[in-house]
């Protein structure tokens, strides 16, 4: 273990990381990613190793967490359009946890959806006891929107991202200066927004 954590061979790591995911009977969750063969200096001078298990006890704690409260959270584990809610992958940023906006928020709209609250929560935690500073990237698709509270898709991606970072301030007391957010608007998008299915995403 030691000499797979001292090597800048991702690989090594990763099959490291799979051999005690077995070994400790850990379930990964399917759209959790491996790793990508990227630089070896990651987000905040951690050691990839690092993300593999802030990436395995975000996992664990979902599946937790739905376990013990299904319909709590169950309600908000899946967009409206059926994708997974929370997904995460480990690249040379670090751990990247992505949301999805069909499951946390309304089309047009920065507020949390209710029902996600549970499951909010869950990953809040998550975050909390990693220590980490956490950047919260707002995305929209490409659909534009003309409202007096927003003009463009710009101000609604930073809205989203702000309402997390208030979330993780105000209801699980991280450290503001461990926050950042930042919105993109369409410019980001993680498919081609071609069709509403990729526009979902």
């Amino acid at each position: 273990i030691l000499y797979a954590m001292s090597v800048t061979d991702h690989k090594k790591v990763y099959d490291l990381s799979q051999a005690l995911k077995s070994a400790f009977h850990v379930t990964q969750g399917a759209e959790s990613s491996v790793l990508s063969g990227q630089p070896s200096v990651l987000f905040g001078g951690a050691t990839p190793m690092d993300f593999v298990v802030l990436q395995d006890q975000l996992e664990r704690e979902i599946a937790k967490a739905l376990a013990a409260d299904p319909d709590a959270v169950g309600a908000g584990h899946q967009g409206q359009d059926g994708q997974q809610a929370v997904t995460s992958k480990i690249s040379e940023r670090g751990l990247v946890v992505s949301l999805a906006s069909s499951a946390f928020f309304h089309p047009g709209d920065a507020a949390l959806r209710p029902e996600t609250q549970a499951l909010m929560r869950t990953v809040a935690g998550a975050l909390k006891r990693s220590g980490r500073s956490i950047m919260v990237e707002g995305h929209t698709d490409d659909l534009p929107i003309h409202t007096p509270r927003y003009p463009s898709n710009w101000e609604l991606s930073t809205g989203r991202a702000t309402t997390v970072v208030r979330y993780l301030i105000e209801a699980w007391k991280l450290p503001p200066e461990r926050l950042s957010a930042a919105g993109y608007g369409e410019y980001k998008p993680l498919v081609a927004n071609t069709s509403p299915a990729n526009r979902a995403k």
